[in-house]
């Protein structure tokens, strides 16, 4: 009978042990001293508050069951101070359905919250988590949830995480998953649809989150500020412009999907999804290697004022896709993009490069992209044929012209070299004016000269000016008015000579022969007369 009684109450112990360990999960490590919240109640606003369990300096508090925050109340906190701690190694949950406005907070030098899972939303709203100054949160996965609601939605009903301060760190040995439900609200619709209430992270000041893996789903996003730290040690899934970076530093162990916007990366990174370096991005780092898969996209906005710029510190692995866009005022020729540092060296090349289509004859050349890292906008090939084509025919067209006029040489009079037609405009202003020149053009040159300026830029306008160089040195006016002026006084002293020859002969002896003898002189005089115009021509 005895031995009955004491079975019993051994039952009863282990039962009561239990039972206690599930409803009751809070108690003091070492003492084993429960910790029951104490609910004391008073208003604020339409919401009843729950006063704020604080787990002190060297306070442990500690449940072998899950830890609730906020179990269908309103306001309720949980902070932790430094040195304090709070362990379970079941689920810690944060907001329920219904509830609103639920605060943890995990800050100070060496406060610790250290659990298996965590769920935080669960249909709560306005939840507020915080892990500062050296807070440190350590759990086996972390889920951030938003909510859908109906009517105006109003910003503070979001649930937010952050990690700030030197020091803090969030500590997830599994994956980080913000998402929010998916819904056909939007402003301006009818209230009676439902409308998201997104959910975010942030890490900024020194603080870190390491996690296994991140995704960032539907209307969630995740901002990496200033000084913050992220590293993830396998896939990093980004849905597209919900990842957010204003300076912090990456880390990716695994590939990244989705669209990425990162000012530096430490360690390497393989990417199969996009890239994204916009203009105000001007000094992106990957301290690592760089691996662009087949499926992976680079893309860089290029602008006069600023355009991305990517260092790359370790080796370039390039198998993928560049896209570069234009920002600003349409590309001219002469621009140059200084995109990329390859420090560590480049192996592959980009299976494509594409860029919006240029005006004006123009497209993108990137001969020099895998050893400066820049590109430039030229002249496209068949305008670079045209415009050879037609300088190959003005050349030819004035080397014929000359050598009807001064004979077999066609170099300048005093024998300048070619070059310094083809050379940059000195800042003492041009050498000539090319008006006069093409104005004494004839109509179909004229007419060619004016469709290769109007077509090709400022590379056409140097041809011509080139050309119209040319054709001052070989054809100045003034040297063919001097020519013609020295014709004109050497034919005057040759005719002089002639008539001081035909003067000396006996005039009554060629009067005496007739007027026939007369004829045969004159035409012997013009014959004279052209053949003198004939060698001055040749000679001049």
């Amino acid at each position: 009978m005895f031995l009955w009684i004491r079975n019993a109450f051994k039952l009863i112990e282990k039962m009561y042990k239990f039972t206690s360990r599930i409803r009751e999960p809070a108690c003091l490590k070492g003492k084993m001293k429960r910790i029951v919240v104490a609910y004391v109640v008073f208003t604020f606003g339409f919401y009843p508050m729950v006063d704020a369990r604080t787990v002190s300096s060297g306070e442990v508090f500690y449940s072998e069951s899950y830890i609730e925050v906020d179990p269908s109340n309103n306001g309720n906190e949980l902070i932790v101070e430094a040195h304090g701690a709070v362990e379970t190694p079941s689920a810690f949950i944060v907001g329920s359905y219904g509830g609103y406005f639920t605060e943890v907070t995990v800050a100070g030098t060496n406060a610790l919250l250290q659990t298996g899972a965590q769920y935080v939303g669960n249909g709560g709203r306005g939840i507020d988590y915080s892990i500062e100054n050296g807070g440190i949160v350590r759990c086996s996965s972390f889920s951030l949830s938003g909510d859908q609601t109906q009517g105006v939605v109003y910003s503070y009903l979001i649930n937010h995480l952050s990690v700030s301060g030197q020091g803090s760190l969030l500590d997830v040995a599994g994956n980080l998953d913000l998402w929010s439900p998916e819904s056909p609200g939007a402003p301006g619709l009818p209230f009676e649809l439902p409308r998201e209430i997104p959910c975010y992270a942030e890490v900024s000041g020194g603080g870190t989150v390491s996690v296994d893996s991140l995704s960032v789903a539907n209307g969630s996003w995740f901002r990496l500020g200033e000084g913050g730290h992220l590293h993830v040690e396998n896939d990093f899934n980004v849905s597209t412009d919900h990842f957010l970076f204003d300076g912090g530093t990456l880390s990716v162990g695994g590939k990244v999907s989705g669209r990425l916007k990162a000012t530096r990366v430490s360690g390497g990174l393989t990417l199969a999804g996009t890239y994204a370096l916009d203009e105000e991005m001007s000094a992106c780092v990957v301290d690592g290697s760089l691996t662009i898969s087949s499926e992976g996209v680079l893309e860089v906005a290029a602008g006069y004022a600023a355009n991305g710029h990517l260092t790359v510190e370790g080796l370039a692995v390039l198998e993928g896709s560049l896209e570069v866009l234009f920002t600003g005022d349409a590309p001219v020729y002469g621009a140059r993009y200084d995109l990329f540092d390859w420090n560590g060296g480049v192996s592959g090349q980009f299976v494509a490069i594409t860029a919006p289509q240029l005006v004006g004859g123009l497209f993108l050349d990137s001969s020099e992209l895998y050893t400066t890292g820049s590109v430039s906008v030229i002249p496209e090939p068949a305008t670079l044929s045209l415009m050879g084509m037609a300088s190959s025919g003005l050349f030819w067209a004035r080397r014929i012209r000359r050598r009807r006029r001064f004979g077999r040489s066609v170099m300048p009079v005093e024998g300048l070299a070619m070059d310094r037609f083809f050379e940059e405009p000195v800042s003492s202003g041009p050498v000539f004016d090319d008006a006069a020149p093409r104005a004494n053009l004839d109509g179909s040159l004229k007419r060619l000269l004016d469709g290769a300026t109007g077509r090709f830029g400022a590379v056409g306008s140097r041809f011509v000016d080139a050309l119209m160089a040319w054709d001052r040195w070989v054809d100045l006016p003034g040297r063919k008015r001097s020519l013609r002026h020295a014709r004109k006084a050497l034919a005057s002293r040759g005719l002089a000579l002639l008539d001081a020859v035909v003067a000396s002969v006996a005039w009554d002896r060629i009067e005496s022969r007739g007027r026939a003898r007369r004829r045969k002189l004159a035409a012997i005089r013009k014959r004279a007369v052209s053949l003198l115009d004939a060698f001055l021509e040749r000679v001049m």
